[in-house]
């Protein structure tokens, strides 16, 4: 579901802490039910792109809105919302994507690619987001910006098949209260699994379903 409004201001009156994990009124005309899972789309002038957060319904105006109890898991990305429609976050904080970024958790395995470094050196961990173009993925540990990177969508025992894997690099580091991870740019030319990737995440969008065969519904299940 896509939330267009009109300004910050609008975004943050459409906000409200009656939960802790926030609670979003976003106009639509969509026949929803109370406790339906979505994928809300936010967007406001001034915000570089357009920002997906997990939810479940709450409440319904039948014919004109919806409330949207926010996914705890998307603490993060709630908490970034806030403080950029309050001028908290600078313009010159944000990235610019080519590509819309999905909150999924799936597990990947990361593969360090670095001539210089163990071949078997991996690291174990989730995806917050997945995009065409890139992935944040939550893990104790990081290897440092720049770093070449391999990374493999899927657990340790699923088959070849059932698995996608991208190259590229570790673009930035995050450590929070919450939440430890790096993002990944992909280095997507001429890459089979990438075209895969987009046409799954296109899908998703489409219908709701992230097509993993191993995916769990609790992670995998999506409403644009």
């Amino acid at each position: 579901m896509t939330c267009v409004f009109e300004s910050a201001d609008a975004f943050l009156d459409s906000y409200s802490v009656e939960s802790s994990e926030g609670v979003l009124y976003c106009r639509t005309r969509s026949a929803l039910a109370v406790g339906e899972l979505l994928v809300v789309e936010v967007s406001f002038p001034g915000l570089a792109n357009r920002t997906l957060v997990r939810g479940a319904v709450s409440a319904v105006k039948p014919g004109r809105g919806a409330w949207v109890r926010l996914h705890p898991a998307d603490a993060d990305t709630r908490d970034f919302l806030l403080a950029f429609a309050r001028g908290e976050v600078p313009l010159a904080d944000q990235v610019e994507r080519g590509y819309r970024r999905i909150p999924i958790a799936l597990p990947v395995t990361c593969h360090i690619e670095e001539v210089d470094e163990p071949r078997s050196e991996r690291l174990l961990g989730m995806t917050h987001d997945v995009g065409g173009g890139g992935a944040w993925v939550e893990a104790a540990a990081a290897p440092a910006v720049g770093t070449r990177v391999s990374l493999v969508l899927g657990p340790l025992d699923a088959r070849g098949d059932d698995t996608i894997r991208l190259d590229g690099r570790v673009a930035w580091l995050r450590r929070g209260a919450r939440k430890h991870g790096f993002g990944v740019r992909f280095d997507t030319k001429g890459c089979g699994d990438a075209r895969r990737l987009r046409g799954l995440l296109r899908r998703a969008c489409e219908s709701g379903w992230v097509g993993f065969g191993w995916a769990d519904g609790a992670a995998s299940r999506t409403r644009g």
